[in-house]
C-alpha cells in the first residue's frame, strides 16, 4: 500500500505538469505505464480562483488542462469519459469550468465549450470570473445567453405550444454559431428547443425528422 501511494504522490505532478504543457503524447504515456487514474489529484501552485493569492491547492489534470487552454489534453481527458467534468477541489472549491474561464487563455471558448458538451454545470460562479480579455466575449456568449453545446439529455420540446414565446432566431453566420468548434460539435445535432413553428434551414439546432 505504501509503495502504491508514493508512486500516485509521485505520477499526479507529472500529470498535471503535461497536462499544463498540453503535451498529450506524455500525458498518454504516463497514464498508461503507471496505472494512475486520468482524474488524479494532485497539488499544483496556482493562483487561486477569484483571488490574486498563491498557494499550492488541489487540482485534477482537467482543471490544469483547462486553465491553460491545453486543448488536447483537455479533449482526450473528456473522450475517455473517466474524469468527472464537475469534480470540485482545492480550498477555493473550483470545478474544471471555474479553472477553463478564469484562466482566460486563448483556447478558454473552445475549452468551456467542450466542458459544457460533456455535461459540465454552468453557475453564476462562472460567469463572474471571465476575464477582462479576450475572449471575453465568446466566453459570455457561451456561459451567459446561448450556453451553446449543453448535450444534457432533457425532453426535446413540441413543435407547437400552447403560449410560445418567440425568439428571434440566430444568425447562423455570425458570432458563436459560425464558429468552427460550434459547427464541429453543435450544428445540427443539439436539440431545438423552441417551441413554436420557425424555418428549421435558419435555426442551427436539430429538429424531429431532420
Amino acid at each position: 500500500m505504501g509503495a502504491e501511494l508514493l508512486k500516485q504522490e509521485d505520477g499526479a505532478p507529472i500529470l498535471l505538469e503535461l497536462a499544463a504543457s498540453d503535451d498529450l503524447d506524455g500525458f498518454k504515456s504516463v497514464i498508461e505505464n503507471s496505472g494512475l487514474p486520468v482524474d488524479e489529484l494532485g497539488l499544483w501552485y496556482t493562483r487561486r480562483i477569484g483571488s490574486n493569492e498563491m498557494g499550492y491547492e488541489r487540482r485534477t489534470p482537467l482543471m490544469v488542462a483547462s486553465l491553460y487552454g491545453s486543448t488536447k489534453v483537455v479533449d482526450y481527458i473528456l473522450r475517455s469519459g473517466l474524469s468527472d467534468v464537475n469534480r470540485v477541489a482545492g480550498s477555493d472549491r473550483v470545478t474544471a469550468m471555474h479553472c477553463a474561464v478564469a484562466g482566460g487563455s486563448d483556447s478558454a471558448a473552445f475549452v468551456v465549450n467542450r466542458l459544457i458538451a460533456a455535461g459540465a454545470e454552468v453557475d453564476v460562479r462562472a460567469t463572474e470570473l471571465i476575464p477582462r480579455f479576450a475572449p471575453k466575449k465568446q466566453l459570455e456568449n457561451l456561459l451567459v445567453n446561448d450556453k451553446v453545446c449543453e448535450e444534457i439529455p432533457r425532453q426535446q420540446s413540441p413543435v407547437l405550444a400552447s403560449s410560445p414565446e418567440r425568439q428571434p432566431l440566430p444568425d447562423i453566420n455570425n458570432g458563436v454559431y459560425s464558429t468552427d468548434e460550434f459547427r464541429m460539435y453543435c450544428f445540427k445535432i443539439k436539440p431545438c428547443s423552441r417551441a413554436y413553428t420557425h424555418d428549421w434551414t435558419e435555426c442551427p439546432f436539430a429538429h424531429p425528422g431532420e
